[in-house]
């Protein structure tokens, strides 16, 4: 039998311990996948070591170290503590994106589901890049705080063109503009006339119409109206003499 399946029994074991019968009324969370060339086993002190190419696992979240160290309390698996040239962790968030971190040391508590990375802690993200003595990340809560010191402190570099891309696809979609309608010919929209510019309007229309009616060979009467034409019956035209 491998030592990589004795591990991996060991793993499965501590973990139908943790959600046994006590442990019914709680949530079970993803298994945790332990993996490693060699390992002890200290059964009285609850202790698991992992020497030479350690990888861990639980759901999204995998984290790769020279050697680590499994701590038990009350029957459960209370914390892991890794550590590594570097150490390096990742873990896939709620919304899809990827989250990576290293440092000399990673100490996962299990319980608290919090990864804490010390001595030239590092964690990358497509909106920016963390650096610090401590990166404190929750894994429930998304939440990361740094803790720097006088000769380290915390750095965050954020990417300008990540949060435009995201400012960018959160906006709400503009209401089409409307174009302007032309209300030059619409008598609705015109000012009103005060009485002194109706009359000179009429008058205008008056005086055109006279116009009109004068090109066309008829004069227009005394009342306004159009006179009636004559035709050669109504005013006979005297033949001229005969000699």
């Amino acid at each position: 039998m491998s030592m990589r399946f004795i591990v991996r029994l060991i793993t499965l074991t501590l973990l139908a311990v943790s959600t046994g019968p006590g442990a019914q009324q709680a949530p079970v969370a993803a298994p945790i996948v332990i993996d490693s060339v060699n390992n002890e086993y200290d059964l009285r002190n609850g202790l698991t070591r992992f020497y030479d190419d350690v990888s861990i696992e639980r759901g999204n979240m995998k984290v790769s170290a020279d050697e680590g160290v499994v701590r038990q309390a009350d029957g459960e698996i209370a914390s892991i503590e890794l550590s590594g040239n570097p150490t390096t962790w990742e873990d896939r968030l709620e919304d899809g994106s990827l989250v990576q971190g290293e440092a000399r040391r990673i100490h996962f508590d299990v319980q608290k589901n919090v990864v804490t990375l010390t001595v030239g802690a590092r964690i990358r993200h497509e909106k920016g890049e963390f650096t610090g003595d401590k990166l404190i990340y929750d894994l429930d809560t998304e939440n990361l705080v740094g803790r720097g010191s006088a000769d380290n402190r915390a750095r965050v570099v954020i990417d300008s063109e990540a949060m435009r891309r995201r400012d960018t696809d959160e906006a709400p979609a503009e209401a089409p503009i409307e174009a302007p309608t032309d209300t030059s010919g619409d008598p609705a929209d015109e000012p009103s006339a005060t009485p002194e510019a109706t009359a000179v309007i009429e008058d205008r229309a008056t005086d055109e119409a006279a116009r009109a009616g004068t090109d066309s060979g008829v004069e227009e009467g005394t009342d306004g109206r159009a006179p009636e034409t004559r035709t050669g019956a109504e005013d006979p035209i005297d033949p001229p003499d005969a000699g």
